[in-house]
């Protein structure tokens, strides 16, 4: 069973520090922008829920009943397929928020892909928090415009880098992710949804990883965990 702890007003000041520090390239510095009412109100409806690997946050085609902010771990973001198949079409790091205002069923699945704590709200008060309060209003379009453009890096990533590239640009993103300037990446998904998620297979997703491997950019410590040896050249075969 899901493990829920209300917040007070008195944790805000952590959970602003928290989420600037955690938050995506470009930062997101906005969060600490809001206005103390609306911080306070905010931080008044927030929950705390800590997920295990695997366990669904929200469930494509059931009502969307929380909003929230990934405090650690991972999230992914699934979509269902005719055949009833899922695909992998994001994934969620310290910092980000899940979820959408005004809208009572979810049109995509979000399930921990790791341990994960998550402050969540549910989404009837966060719609009258957004009408009280402008600054949150503008917090929130921020955010939209935000992942618009990360949509629209990641289809020109599919659309036109080579396969080494969108997997050098893979640890990359994990190398950003992680924590406090550490050299060691993990992957926080299986090889089959990274493959998915970065349009290619399995094997030829084993073979980049080796090729980076014997390039001298990664050692390879096991299956999921890598050290990264040389960002400069990462980021350069990124394309980025």
């Amino acid at each position: 069973m899901n493990s829920f702890e209300m917040f007070s007003a008195s944790a805000l000041s952590a959970w602003l520090d928290q989420a600037s520090d955690a938050a995506p390239h470009p930062p997101n510095d906005h969060l600490a922008d809001l206005q103390n009412d609306a911080a306070e109100a905010l931080m008044a409806h927030s929950f705390l829920r800590h997920c295990a690997p695997g366990q669904a946050v929200l469930v494509e085609g059931e009502p969307a009943e929380f909003v929230g902010l990934v405090i650690s771990g991972v999230l992914k973001v699934c979509r269902s397929l005719a055949d009833d198949r899922q695909q992998i079409v994001g994934l969620l790091f310290a910092g980000s928020f899940f979820g959408r205002a005004f809208e009572t069923v979810a049109h995509f699945s979000v399930e921990a892909a790791s341990e994960a704590e998550i402050r969540c709200i549910r989404r009837r008060d966060f719609e009258v928090l957004l009408e009280r309060h402008p600054d949150l209003q503008q917090h929130m379009l921020s955010i939209v415009l935000d992942e618009l453009q990360a949509a629209r890096d990641w289809m020109v990533l599919l659309g036109c880098q080579e396969t080494l590239e969108r997997v050098a640009c893979f640890f990359a993103l994990l190398l950003q992710r992680g924590e406090g300037g550490s050299d060691r990446v993990t992957f926080p998904i299986g090889r089959r949804d990274i493959a998915g998620y970065l349009g290619t297979t399995v094997e030829t997703l084993s073979r980049q990883v080796q090729l980076l491997s014997r390039e001298g950019v990664i050692e390879i410590l096991d299956g999921k965990s890598f050290r990264i040896l040389d960002p400069v050249r990462l980021i350069s075969l990124s394309g980025t």
